[in-house]
């Protein structure tokens, strides 16, 4: 079984992770994860970032992840095969719960 957990500390949640996947926020609820941005440093622990669009720069992600192609950012052309993407995820989980 799968099970999700709750990793507050974004660091530390983004050791060792291939993709991290961010969501835009509306204005109103910014100040509430205003400690929650993707950082280089944050970065420095996950292979690609994969915002989802719309994204701000400086809000869940800062300018300068999305400025320098060290840290990954895969942006909107990753979006062009998202639905394959989360075909191939459902599928192999699929499989699994039937093993």
């Amino acid at each position: 079984m799968y099970s999700v957990r709750n990793i507050p500390d974004l660091k530390q949640a983004a050791i060792g992770r291939d993709v991290i996947c961010t969501d835009s926020l509306s204005a109103d609820k910014l100040h509430d994860f205003a400690g929650y941005q993707i950082t280089p440093e944050i970065m420095r622990n996950a292979k690609l970032l994969n915002p989802c669009p719309p994204f701000y720069r400086g809000e869940e992600v800062s300018a300068e992840v999305v400025r320098d192609d060290r840290y990954g950012f895969v942006g909107y052309d990753f979006k062009s095969c998202l639905m394959e993407v989360q075909q191939a995820v459902l599928y192999y989980l699929l499989l699994e719960t039937k093993s």
